[in-house]
């Protein structure tokens, strides 16, 4: 299970026990999210990408 998955389960599992998220718990998590998707997310999609664009899209000459 990724970092992210993770983070989306354990609010999911605070909901489902009726615990209370307060603001300050929403921002850390937005922060925290934003975080894993720019240093996990993305970096794996681009490796994912980046090939298929080049063989792809060439630029016209």
């Amino acid at each position: 299970m990724s970092k992210l998955e993770m983070l989306y389960q354990t609010l999911q599992n605070m909901r489902d026990l009726g615990l209370e998220i307060d603001n300050d718990l929403l921002m850390q998590t937005s922060k925290l999210e934003e975080k894993l998707i720019k240093e996990e997310v993305l970096p794996s999609l681009t490796a994912d990408i980046a090939p298929k664009l080049a063989t792809c899209c060439k630029p016209a000459k």
